[in-house]
């Protein structure tokens, strides 16, 4: 995630040679421009600086240098009003599922006035001014949160301006949502597009991309709190609220995210990759959440007593399902998915088929 610029020399008689480059490399000096992280490289036009960004910061770079320096930056960001509704309106005669318990008013009225609900109940006034919607037949309920979510959030870096995702998320009454794995420059982007009413969904948090601890191309090294610091900076900076500590093999990898995300302010939602001992370190140390569920069929009441004293979340989620069957395939086998109003209405034929 880092940017690093090396000179590359032109040598007579070594066409063809390969040369390996990396941020250790011996054979050429490598300098580091960046703190943290930079997206988006590009050279300037005489090939003597080095453009990068990271959130709305532009970096720019001497491609000659000293080895301990680094690239200026300015922001570039700027300021966007959220998307507000004015005006009031009364959603009359439904049945309505309250937060209070158990209790639900029948015949009851929602009173909304621009982005806030003002008045809930059998009888309440419903000023002249307000628009009326008979909702007689009809049951509201609180909006949804969906806190394990996940989507496509672009295409090839496209942001549609109608997604069927969130309007079939929308449809089955989810208003806030929290995407654990996704691509920066998409989820982001879209997120803030939502906010200044540009494209229509429900509210969208989201980890960003996933801080992997086994070996790939897109690997999230973390061998100290300043590595952890770097990486959480980062997505911070592109948007992030949280991050997702993946399959990080060692528990003080794990706790070192812990530490650098209380220092930055962010949640961690790990999973435990069908790691049940992984788990129960997950919540003594403190996570936000557990992903996914538990790897085992029965909790017994030691679990729940070691659970039930710390401020951990669970979120087992329907279709990652260790230990058991995925929930999507049980609608698949006893429902016609595809006949569905909201799916068949919202979501295309191919994907539902």
């Amino acid at each position: 995630f880092h940017t690093y610029v090396t000179p590359l020399p032109a040598v007579q008689g070594q066409a063809g040679k390969v040369l390996t480059v990396g941020a250790k490399m011996d054979a050429l000096p490598v300098r580091q421009l960046d703190i943290n992280a930079g997206n988006s490289l590009h050279w300037s036009g005489d090939s003597r600086q080095l453009h990068f960004s990271l959130g709305d910061e532009l970096f720019t770079a001497k491609a000659e240098g000293k080895a301990s320096d680094k690239a200026s930056s300015q922001k570039i960001g700027f300021q966007q009003a959220s998307d507000k509704p004015s005006g009031k309106v009364a959603l009359t005669g439904a049945r309505i599922v309250t937060m209070k318990g158990d209790d639900i008013i029948e015949g009851g009225s929602v009173l909304v006035d621009g982005n806030r609900i003002v008045a809930v109940g059998k009888d309440i006034a419903i000023p002249a001014d307000a628009k009326r919607i008979d909702a007689s037949g009809k049951t509201i309920i609180p909006g949804l949160i969906d806190a394990h979510w996940h989507g496509a959030m672009a295409d090839a870096g496209l942001i549609p301006q109608q997604s069927w995702i969130n309007l079939a998320s929308l449809a089955f009454g989810v208003t806030t949502l929290h995407d654990p794995s996704n691509q920066n420059a998409a989820i982001f982007t879209q997120a803030e597009m939502q906010r200044a009413g540009v494209v229509l969904g429900p509210r969208i948090y989201s980890t960003g991309g996933i801080l992997y601890g086994a070996r790939t191309p897109f690997s999230s090294t973390v061998n100290s709190l300043d590595d952890a610091l770097t990486h959480l900076n980062r997505q911070k900076a592109e948007g992030a609220i949280s991050v997702k500590s993946y399959q990080q093999p060692r528990r003080d990898q794990r706790q070192q995210v812990l530490e650098a995300a209380r220092q930055t302010g962010m949640m961690v939602v790990p999973e435990g990759g069908a790691l049940f001992q992984n788990n129960m370190t997950m919540v003594v140390d403190g996570h936000t959440t557990v992903e996914h569920a538990l790897p085992i069929a029965e909790v017994w009441d030691d679990v729940k007593q070691l659970w039930g004293q710390q401020a951990v979340g669970y979120t087992p989620t329907l279709n990652v399902g260790y230990g058991g069957l995925d929930g999507e395939h049980y609608w698949y086998a006893r429902t016609e998915v595809w006949k569905h109003p909201l799916l068949s209405r919202y979501v295309p034929r191919t994907v539902l088929e």
